[in-house]
């Protein structure tokens, strides 16, 4: 099988994106190389959320990343019980909305944090 590069170019890459990427990260370990362009100090989310979601929601711990991740961020209790709380399965149409509206706002805040932290340091 041939390797394959992802560039990830786009100027804010949204959290579904990056779901799709650590999946093809981890379901096709060594056949494709994933690299943001942004550095680590971004504004921009990095893979923590969506690393946590996948990872919850998979029932799968073993997942990994493609980049550098914040391991401060993924051992926080906080964030995934957030998470969890506005994860749950329901049917109504505009409650699934509301709900992934706050994940990718909790997406943002991280960053910010995260970015915060790291300027601190």
């Amino acid at each position: 099988m041939g390797h394959f590069y992802i560039g990830t170019n786009i100027q804010h890459p949204d959290f579904f994106h990056r779901l799709v990427l650590i999946l093809i990260h981890n379901l096709c370990p060594g056949s494709v190389r994933i690299e943001r362009n942004d550095s680590k100090l971004s504004k921009n989310p990095g893979w923590e959320l969506p690393l946590l979601w996948l990872r919850h929601h998979l029932k799968r711990p073993e997942l990994l990343a493609p980049g550098e991740v914040d391991e401060a961020a993924l051992a926080d209790d906080s964030i995934l019980y957030h998470l969890e709380g506005y994860s749950s399965h329901n049917d109504d149409p505009d409650e699934l909305l509301c709900r992934w509206r706050v994940i990718v706002g909790m997406d943002e805040v991280l960053a910010v944090r995260l970015n915060q932290a790291h300027s601190a340091a």
